[in-house]
């Protein structure tokens, strides 16, 4: 409940901590980008926040097809391994404005945010979007809550890996029982566009029956 009022508030709480000697630093070292490792200026890329497991896939996928994108990463060690692929990069922290700036994100035309820090997530949505307001941002979501709370903020999109799991699930079986390819991808999108409500009890509660359901029969 009192993210959203943080959130709102923390350019106010950091002016304050920069005026005490012993965080000033620290906050610089947050703020400030450790390294930018690309040369031509890109425009309309994709801006990838965070090189884990599933940032260098989506980049692999990416670099498949040839389209431009920078990297946004702040361990040394994933940052080695963008080096040595000679992957664009800038090292620091995605929800610096200072670091999102270095990525040119007011030039990009999408950003991917898969860090594994909740907060950082929401910080960089509301930090990107005050770069670029029109930025299409694709994020994921760590908690049922963050859901609803990153839409607020602006991402476009938010995917739940649990659910995005139980949709693939879902869709295997429901395929296997000769439900059609058609029918099951229109449920899916339902369930996508409802934002996983089917799969949240508080919010499934809230709207009215979906004649789809995934076909569920209710329990007595």
């Amino acid at each position: 409940m009192l993210t959203p009022f943080l959130l709102k508030g923390r350019d106010l709480l950091f002016n304050l901590l920069e005026k005490i000697p012993l965080t000033e630093r620290w906050l610089n070292q947050l703020d400030t980008p450790v390294e930018v490792g690309y040369q031509e200026h890109l425009h309309n890329h994709i801006v990838v926040c965070g090189y884990g497991r599933v940032g260098q896939n989506i980049v692999n996928l990416l670099l498949s097809r040839h389209y431009p994108l920078i990297v946004i990463e702040q361990l040394e060690s994933k940052v080695q391994l963008l080096r040595d692929r000679k992957i664009p990069y800038v090292y620091g922290n995605c929800a610096s404005p200072l670091v999102l700036e270095k990525a040119l994100v007011e030039t990009a035309r999408s950003m991917l945010i898969v860090t594994n820090d909740a907060i950082n997530t929401r910080l960089c949505v509301q930090s990107a979007l005050s770069i670029a307001p029109n930025l299409d941002i694709v994020a994921r979501a760590f908690k049922d809550s963050d859901i609803d709370l990153l839409y607020q903020l602006g991402a476009k999109e938010v995917v739940h890996p649990e659910f995005e799991a139980s949709l693939e699930l879902s869709t295997h079986i429901l395929l296997a029982m000769g439900e059609s390819l058609e029918q099951v991808g229109a449920e899916i999108k339902e369930v996508r566009q409802s934002r996983y409500a089917e799969f949240r009890p508080e919010v499934a509660c809230t709207l009215p029956p979906s004649p789809s359901n995934f076909n569920k029969v209710p329990e007595e």
